[in-house]
C-alpha cells in the first residue's frame, strides 16, 4: 500500500503554535474532580467538575475549579461563555462578577470583572485576590502584596490568596516575607499542603515535622509526598524515601520527579549508588566528564548509563548512547525508563526487532505512558504486525481522548491501512475536544485523503488568518480547488 501524507509535517509545520497536553486515562470511580485533577485524571476530573456544578450552583471553589480546568485543557471560550450567561441570568451576585474575571484572559476586562464585585461588597475576598492577581502579572508587586494582604484579612482560610502573597514575595526578592507569608498561611490553613510544601521550602529547618506532617493529612497530594520521599533521601533514609516515591507513583504514576526519586532512592537503598554518587548524578547530569566518572565509581548504577546515554544523544553519538542503555537495561531489567528509552533508541536505528521486546516490557509496566505504546505500535507494524499496531493505537485514542499525539497517531495508522473517512471522522471529533493546532494540522491532511476538501480548506484559512501567512492563504485556495 502506498503510504499517504505523514500526519507528522503538519505537526512541524504548526509546532510554533502547539501547546502540549497531559495525558489521560481511565480514573478511579470514587474520587473527586480535584483528587482526579491531582493523579492527573483531567478529562475526567472535567466531567465530574460538570456534574457537580448542575447539582451544587452555590459552590464557588468548584466553579473556581471547573473554570482553571477549562483553561489548563484549552477550552477558555467556553469558560467565558458559560460563566457570563452565569453573570446575566444573577448580575446582582458579586460570586458571578468574580468568576467571570477567573475566566476572561484579557487582564483588563478581568480586573473590571473584579472590581465590579467588589462594588457590590467591598470585602468579598476572592475578588481582591483577582485583582492581586492581575497587579501580579503586570509586575506591580507592591499593589499585588496588598491586594493579596486584604484578601487574607476578609478570609483567613483563602490558601490560594496566602500562596499569591508568597509568590510575590519570592518575585520581590523578599525571601524571609514570603517564608513568614507561608508560615502564617500554614497556620490559618494547616490542612493545605501547597502552603505546607511552601514552608519546607522557604524554612528547610522546618521540612521535616511539617512535610511528615502534611503527608498524614493530604496522603494523596503527590508533590507533597514526593518532597518527603526527596527529605527522607537526602537525610540518610533511602528505603523509606523508596517507599514514599513508590507510594506517589502509585496515585500519579508518571510523576516525573517522583519517579526519578523512585529509582535513585532504590539504587542508593540497594548500593548500587552512595548517597554523594547520587548527588553528583543530579547536580553534574551535564556534565560528561563528571558522568564518566561517575559510570567508573558505580559500575552497577543503570541510572548512571541513563544519565550518560542522554549526553551522548544530546552530543550526536546516538551508537554511543545505545550501547550504554543496553547495558542499563542488562544491569536492571525491571528498570521500566531504561526499557523504553532502550527500546526507542532500537526503534530509531531501524531495527524494530529489537525494539519491540523491550517496549513490550515497557508498556507493560508503564501502560500510562503514551509515548512508549505509540512507540510499540510503530516497532509492531514495522515487523509486519499491521493488525496488532492499529489495535494498540485505537485502544490509546479511545482510552486518552485528549492526548494530541495519541489522536493523531491512530489517525495516522487508520489512513496508512485505507481507512481515510475513519481518520477523518476521529480528527473531526478530536477537534471538538481539542482545540489544539495539531489536530487542526492533521485534519487538514486527512480530510482530502476522504474526500473532504471544502473542511480542510476552510480550517487553513482559519489559520491563515491568525497566523497572518499568506503562503497558507494560497494553500487553502488550492485545495478547494482540488475538491471541486
Amino acid at each position: 500500500m502506498v503510504r499517504r501524507r505523514s500526519i507528522q509535517l503538519a505537526f512541524i509545520a504548526l509546532t510554533a503554535l502547539a501547546v502540549g497536553r497531559p495525558a489521560f486515562a481511565a480514573g478511579p470511580p470514587e474520587a473527586d474532580a480535584e483528587e482526579l485533577a491531582r493523579r492527573g485524571y483531567l478529562d475526567q476530573a472535567l466531567t465530574t467538575a460538570q456534574r457537580r456544578q448542575a447539582t451544587h450552583p452555590a459552590d464557588v471553589a468548584n466553579h473556581e475549579f471547573l473554570i482553571d480546568l477549562l483553561l489548563t485543557v484549552g477550552r477558555s471560550a467556553q469558560a467565558e461563555s458559560a460563566f457570563a450567561e452565569r453573570l446575566r441570568k444573577a448580575p446582582d451576585n458579586p460570586d458571578n462578577h468574580y468568576l467571570l474575571g477567573r475566566a476572561l484572559v484579557d487582564v483588563r476586562h478581568a480586573r473590571e470583572a473584579y472590581e465590579n464585585a467588589l462594588r457590590l461588597d467591598p470585602e468579598h475576598a476572592r475578588s481582591h485576590m483577582g485583582i492581586a492577581a492581575v497587579h501580579s502579572a503586570q509586575g506591580r508587586h507592591g499593589d499585588a502584596e496588598a491586594a493579596y494582604r486584604r484578601a487574607v484579612v476578609f478570609d483567613p482560610s483563602l490558601s490560594e490568596a496566602w500562596l499569591g502573597l508568597v509568590r510575590t514575595y519570592g518575585q520581590a526578592g523578599q525571601a524571609d516575607r514570603a517564608a513568614k507569608a507561608a508560615s502564617d498561611g500554614l497556620a490559618a490553613v494547616p490542612n493545605d499542603p501547597g502552603l505546607a510544601l511552601a514552608v519546607a521550602t522557604l524554612e528547610p529547618e522546618r521540612a521535616g515535622p511539617v512535610l511528615s506532617s502534611a503527608v498524614v493529612v493530604t496522603p494523596s497530594d503527590v508533590p507533597l509526598r514526593v518532597a518527603w520521599a526527596s527529605f527522607l533521601l537526602h537525610t540518610g533514609d533511602a528505603t523509606a524515601a523508596a517507599t514514599e516515591a513508590r507510594t506517589a507513583l502509585s496515585i500519579e504514576p508518571g510523576h516525573t520527579e517522583g519517579r526519578r526519586l523512585a529509582m535513585v532512592a532504590a539504587e542508593v537503598a540497594d548500593g548500587r549508588l552512595t548517597r554523594d554518587q547520587a548527588d553528583t548524578l543530579e547536580a553534574q547530569r551535564t556534565d560528561p566528564t563528571a558522568l564518566d566518572g561517575l559510570l567508573a565509581a558505580a559500575p552497577r548504577s543503570s541510572l548512571a548509563r541513563l544519565a550518560r546515554a542522554q549526553l551522548h544523544h544530546q552530543e550526536g553519538r546516538p551508537e554511543a548512547a545505545r550501547t550504554l542503555l543496553q547495558e542499563a537495561v542488562d544491569l536492571d531489567p525491571s528498570n521500566d525508563e531504561a526499557l523504553a528509552s532502550c527500546g526507542h533508541a532500537w526503534l530509531v536505528a531501524g531495527d524494530p526487532n529489537r525494539a519491540a521486546p523491550l517496549l513490550e516490557k515497557a508498556v507493560a509496566a508503564r501502560p500510562w505512558d503514551a509515548e512508549s505504546t505509540i512507540h510499540l505500535a510503530a516497532a509492531l507494524g514495522s515487523q509486519g504486525m499491521t493488525s496488532r499496531s492499529l489495535g494498540l493505537l485505537g485502544e490509546l485514542a479511545e482510552a486518552r481522548p485528549m492526548h494530541v499525539v495519541a489522536q493523531a497517531a491512530y489517525a495516522q495508522a487508520l489512513l496508512d491501512a485505507g481507512r481515510a473517512e475513519e481518520a477523518y471522522q476521529l480528527l473531526k471529533a478530536a477537534m471538538e475536544r481539542l482545540p489544539d493546532p495539531r489536530i487542526a494540522a492533521a485534519f487538514i491532511m486527512v480530510a482530502p485523503e476522504a474526500g473532504h476538501h471544502e473542511e480542510a480548506a476552510a480550517i487553513m484559512e482559519l489559520i491563515a488568518e491568525k497566523t497572518g501567512n499568506p503562503a497558507l492563504k494560497q494553500k487553502a485556495a488550492a485545495l478547494r480547488a482540488a475538491g471541486q
